[in-house]
């Protein structure tokens, strides 16, 4: 199908829309269920968030192939604020979209830093503690991945640029936890639990995707 004009194929207008709109819609309606307390509306509370973010993770990975919006403006801002709904944002959406296309060139899962390393290099009561959490189903590795490119610029020079991005989108996450814990704490947990299934999720549908080996890049 030929490009409409803003979307890059015509019949993915309404599909694309209506993805694009349920993410934001399913967590404010997801919070709100939060926000009832711990009654029987907790659960597809949390449930719905996640399932918001599951969404807003797929559409990156079109977006970042270019497969969503024929304008490369548009395709980046909304990466940023897809990225932003995911909590990744503290890297700029095109280094991940960079990463991403080289995933798909190299045929490898290529990163900027290894967490077999890290955990090796670690003293032994951090690797059981990782080993019981992701026993558990706790995501802790891709917590440590995630958490890593927002100290990244802090000890490493090349990425000093992304100081200033780290700290704003840093902010910006604080506020908004601010904001949930004033609705409840019991939002706030709930949103919590639901980004860990969120990154579940996406090891549980990764794990049959592909079968690629993992390499440690020297640059992006």
């Amino acid at each position: 199908m030929a490009e409409s004009g803003f979307w890059r194929h015509a019949d993915g207008a309404l599909p694309n829309t209506l993805a694009l709109a349920y993410v934001p819609l399913a967590q404010i309606a997801g919070v709100a269920l939060l926000s009832q307390g711990f009654g029987w509306l907790w659960i597809p509370g949390v449930l719905l968030v996640a399932h918001a973010m599951v969404i807003a993770a797929y559409l990156i990975h079109d977006v970042a192939h270019h497969s969503v919006f024929a304008d490369k403006r548009v395709t980046l801002i909304v990466g940023e604020l897809l990225s932003w709904v995911c909590g990744a944002a503290y890297a700029p959406f095109r280094r991940i979209q960079h990463m991403h296309i080289r995933h798909h060139a190299d045929r490898a899962d290529v990163t900027l830093f290894d967490p077999r390393a890290f955990l090796l290099r670690a003293p032994a009561w951090l690797r059981r503690v990782v080993f019981a959490l992701e026993w558990a189903y706790v995501p802790a590795v891709e917590l440590i991945m995630h958490y890593q490119v927002v100290l990244r610029p802090f000890y490493n020079s090349r990425y000093r640029a992304e100081r200033r991005r780290v700290v704003l989108v840093g902010l910006s996450r604080l506020a908004f936890f601010v904001a949930l814990a004033m609705l409840g704490w019991q939002v706030l947990l709930g949103y919590g639990l639901a980004y860990l299934l969120f990154l579940t999720a996406l090891f549980a549908a990764d794990a049959y995707a592909h079968t690629y080996e993992f390499y440690l890049v020297a640059d992006d």
